[in-house]
């Protein structure tokens, strides 16, 4: 039995806790997780969060055009319903205001550490609690972690020849410079995913030419948008019922959808009909035929990441906008080379690249060592992708993840 001068000097050898629990990331997850925290009594946790504001891919994602993909009614929280929505399809600002107010209303910004970036996490077998090194060397401990950093938070710009020289503007979509007049300028987009599909139809009035570099099209269908009136919003104040109930049905609808798209191999007859409605509808919304066949998938619908817009299609039809089916070789000073050896001159070029999404240092975007010193990207990397549940993995004691393998976030 240990004497009461071994007891005290083991408990002053061991690390004192900084929180009990700590989130990474002050996204709509780790907001979420501090909600949650605090609905059960529990306000011993620290939120740490690498910007100056919380928010995550609301607030760093600001380009023209940015919207919600789905029914804002459903991009919320369930015991935090917003009746004030403009759209079906909100704009970004609107999700950025909504989760500032919920950070607010249930007093989690007080438990935020902003301007804390994670460059990584040791877990101590010892005493059993995680050391989490901060970027400025700061080193915090907690018993519990929760990595809530989510997927889309590093861009990707891929390593073009002669990145570096190009004499005009160039950025990412995720990083967009507002200070840029896009204003009767010769602009080149490179991407056709989800965020290039919001952009190019916002900047297209706007710029003198914009050319638009696709390497694969993708599926696009139309998406039922209108806006919410004054009558509905209030409506939904005064019977929240009403809109609990639109959420529901919008909710049911969302999940035959995922479903259809993951198994989309064993439906081949609803997978066609969906295909012969996006060849349809591109068929009415782009005039000329060759355009029309450049924009077409030559892939099945579930394949890739399908898009819904009402704008997008249409664009292609504008006297200022080009689609640019060649491959791009590299950049020059003046602009892009493709490999057919055209020089294409721009004054900006915007990257609509994406992001890394599951690939070994971005979710989560730091080390995690865990027992035996093991890394858990490595740990992934030799044993696959794994977890409980999509939430916790083995061999890392009391670490939890909000956007696992598989767990679809």
């Amino acid at each position: 039995m240990a004497s009461t001068a071994e007891k005290i000097d083991i408990q002053q050898s061991s690390p004192q806790l900084d929180s009990e629990i700590m989130i990474v990331g002050s996204g709509i997850s780790g907001l979420y997780m501090g909600m949650r925290l605090r609905h059960k009594g529990i306000s011993n946790f620290t939120i740490l969060e690498a910007s100056d504001n919380l928010g995550g891919t609301w607030r760093d994602n600001t380009y023209p055009g940015i919207a919600v993909d789905i029914p804002s009614l459903s991009y919320s929280y369930t015991f935090e319903p917003n009746p004030n929505w403009s759209r079906l399809f909100t704009p970004g600002s609107e999700i950025y205001k909504y989760l500032n107010h919920c950070a607010d209303k249930y007093r989690i910004r007080e438990h935020i550490r902003f301007n804390s970036a994670v460059e990584k996490v040791v877990f101590d077998a010892e005493n059993a609690i995680w050391a989490v090194h901060l970027r400025n060397q700061d080193i915090l401990h907690c018993r519990y972690l929760v990595v809530a950093t989510g997927i889309l938070n590093q861009p990707v710009i891929p390593n073009f020849k002669g990145l570096k020289e190009f004499k005009g503007r160039s950025f990412h979509t995720n990083r967009w410079q507002h200070d840029c007049d896009l204003k009767g300028k010769k602009v080149a987009i490179i991407g056709t995913g989800a965020s290039a599909v919001q952009v190019i139809p916002a900047i297209a009035p706007e710029v003198g030419q914009l050319d638009v570099f696709q390497r694969t099209p993708v599926w696009v269908l139309p998406r039922t948008d209108f806006k919410i009136t004054p009558t509905v919003n209030r409506l939904f104040k005064r019977l929240p019922f009403v809109q609990w109930f639109v959420r529901q049905m919008i909710d049911l609808g969302l999940e035959i959808g995922m479903s259809a798209t993951t198994i989309y191999k064993y439906i081949p007859s609803m997978t066609a009909l969906v295909e012969k409605q996006g060849k349809a509808y591109l068929k009415s919304q782009v005039r000329d035929p060759q355009i029309r066949e450049k924009l077409t998938p030559d892939y099945d619908f579930g394949c890739k990441r399908m898009t819904m817009s009402n704008t997008y299609l249409r664009t292609f039809n504008r006297d200022n906008v080009d689609l640019v089916t060649a491959s791009i070789d590299r950049l020059s000073k003046k602009g892009i080379v493709t490999k057919d050896g055209q020089e294409h001159e721009y004054d900006i070029i915007i990257f609509a690249t994406g992001f890394k999404t599951q690939e070994r240092g971005n979710n989560p975007s730091f080390e995690v060592y865990g027992l035996d010193n093991m890394e858990l990207g490595k740990f992934w990397e030799e044993n696959r992708y794994q977890a409980f549940n999509g939430i916790s993995v083995p061999k890392f004691p009391n670490l939890f993840l909000t956007f696992g393998p598989y767990s679809g976030g």
